[in-house]
């Protein structure tokens, strides 16, 4: 193992009281050369400091040691430790060896990789120790010692995660097919989701390649965007779907034309919903009125209202009076035109609380509740935060998907220790990719489960037909 293990390159040195010995000279991928080098960085100092008084200088580079051993151990295990001893036959007065377990190694890279206790970040940081001195090797990492390498240990892992996401790829393509005959054949009804399949699986094939190639801190980018985009498609075709056909006739739904202009409008006019909280403040009223009436508990409406909300519902709770210029007339509505449906939606929430067939006396309530959402002749939308729309799908489906999304905004901003380095410069980042590249699968395959769910059900009341 240890004459074959890759290698980024060698350590050059210039102390003139140790002497760098074996191992010591060598800098090994997915070790942390970083730490060595400011153990070594220290000891100049020390021989500096100490170079008249030899045995001073020996009794302290053993502190040093023995500080540096117990850090390592602590941190990452015993399987990497330095020793420092004299050397009475040699120029130099002492010298370092470096003393690496292998078999443990190898053990401390499969658990690392998988270790739910430390953060994606936290392992680049790891990552970051390994390889950050690549970018100032006088000329580079030789690639036949380290890119090479690193594609040899890889090979049988690089195919598992290819065929992994090649079979997920797969899966996708059946699922676009039975969404294209089950709702735009079937039901005549154009879901966004279908649509997006075909970026999901130009993605996923993007991300097979980065990984081929060596690249892999930009497939966290790629799958980030992925979470983004089918939580807004989902959230736009299950507004839609769980309302009725004439919807599309009174509306263009705002989900799926988001741009650019759009936003920088809400955001100077600090229209843009940050988040799920500050949705729901809107409707606050309509809960204690409802609590008040039937004497139902808070979560209990939240939770109905979440469940059977439709596009309109949602348009009012969105709305605000501030007009946005010609340019942006999709996103503004005449509140008469789409009022009816949206006291349909309560008339639906209401039932499904009540269980029972609605009185006369309700149907006053659900007039009364339309007409308080109601905000002036016209309406415009306020701008869905990427925050707010995973939100609101964690919100109707139970499944998490802001614990992936944080861990891959990591790789979008300016974080050096998130930066590649150079391509198959770890053998470790690949088995942290498949790590949670299984994740990820398994999270989009969730969502998209639920979503079939929804749109199959038999038991929606309305749906587009």
């Amino acid at each position: 193992m240890k004459s074959r293990w890759p290698l980024i390159g060698v350590k050059p040195t210039s102390n003139p009281y140790f002497k760098i010995e074996g191992k010591a000279h060598y800098m090994y991928v997915d070790i942390p050369n970083q730490l060595i080098s400011y153990f070594l960085v220290n000891l100049y100092r020390l021989s500096e400091e100490y170079k008249t008084d030899l045995e001073t200088l020996y009794r302290e580079s053993k502190k040093l040691e023995n500080e540096f051993n117990e850090f390592f151990k602590r941190k990452f295990g015993g399987w990497l430790s330095i020793l420092i001893k004299r050397e009475p036959f040699s120029k130099r007065p002492f010298g370092i060896q470096i003393r690496i377990d292998w078999s443990s190694f190898q053990s401390f890279l499969e658990k690392f990789a998988e270790r739910e206790d430390i953060t994606l970040e936290e392992k680049y940081e790891y990552l970051f120790m390994c390889r950050s001195e690549i970018a100032w090797l006088p000329s580079g990492p030789e690639k036949e010692f380290m890119e090479k390498c690193v594609r040899h240990f890889s090979k049988s892992l690089i195919k598992e995660i290819s065929s992994t996401l090649i079979s997920f790829t797969r899966e996708l393509l059946e699922k676009k097919k039975k969404y294209r005959e089950r709702l735009l054949l079937k039901r005549k009804f154009a879901p966004l989701t279908l649509a997006y399949l075909s970026e999901i699986i130009s993605t996923i094939i993007v991300i097979n390649d980065c990984v081929h190639r060596g690249i892999v801190s930009t497939c966290y980018r790629e799958m980030r965007k992925i979470l983004e985009n089918i939580s807004w498609v989902i959230i736009d075709d299950l507004l839609l779907l769980r309302g009725r056909k004439e919807v599309l006739e009174k509306i263009i739904p705002p989900l799926r034309i988001p741009n650019k202009e759009w936003y920088e409008w809400a955001k100077n006019k600090r229209l843009i919903i940050t988040g799920l909280n500050e949705f729901t403040k809107y409707f606050q009223v309509i809960i204690e009125k409802i609590m008040k009436k039937y004497g139902i508990g808070r979560s209990e409406i939240e939770s109905s209202l979440f469940n059977n909300m439709t596009y309109p519902l949602f348009l009012f709770l969105s709305g605000s009076r501030e007009m946005p210029p010609p340019s942006l007339k999709d996103i503004v509505y005449e509140t008469e035109a789409i009022k009816p449906f949206v006291k349909e939606n309560i008339k639906m929430i209401i039932a499904s609380l009540l269980k029972r067939s609605l009185s006369s006396s309700d149907e006053e309530f659900i007039n009364e509740l339309s007409d308080l959402l109601a905000v002036g002749k016209h309406i415009s939308i306020r701008y869905p935060s990427n925050k707010f729309i995973m939100q609101l799908v964690e919100k109707i489906s139970s499944i998490k998907i802001d614990e992936l999304y944080k861990r891959y905004s990591y790789f979008v901003h300016s974080y050096d220790k998130a930066w590649q380095f150079y391509p198959f410069s770890s053998i470790l980042e690949f088995k942290i990719f498949k790590h949670e590249m299984v994740q990820f699968i398994r999270l989009v395959t969730q969502l998209l489960d639920f979503y079939e769910k929804v749109v199959y059900s038999r038991s929606k009341r309305k749906s587009i037909s």
